[in-house]
């Protein structure tokens, strides 16, 4: 079996942001702001099973300091969801709700 060094490819999560951004059905299957949250969820469950020192982590991006903002700007009747579910539920449907996580996502990444 070959192994895929996906590192290469994508060096951290903002990288593979875009690219999934820019083609979900390839990453996710569909354009669906659940399926981004399983996936991301799923690096993330990755590195903390293998124990990978935060240093060699694929994120280069602060999703705490994300959820907290999205919180407190956008979750105005303060449901319990996390972004994506939040979003999801003030768009309407899971396709918008993805539209909806990556505008946020801009917003909170603009110095």
């Amino acid at each position: 079996m070959r192994e895929i060094n996906f590192s290469h490819r994508y060096p951290n999560l903002s990288t593979l942001l875009l690219e999934i951004r820019r083609r979900p059905a390839l990453f996710l299957g569909r354009k669906s702001v659940f399926a981004l949250s399983t996936f991301l969820n799923g690096i993330w469950f990755a590195e903390e099973f293998h124990a990978i020192a935060p240093s060699k982590q694929f994120s280069d991006f602060d999703f705490c300091s994300f959820e907290k903002w999205v919180e407190d700007s956008f979750n105005l009747h303060q449901l319990t969801l996390d972004s994506f579910g939040l979003a999801a539920h003030l768009s309407g449907a899971e396709d918008t709700g993805f539209e909806l996580w990556f505008s946020w996502y801009d917003t909170f990444c603009v110095p």
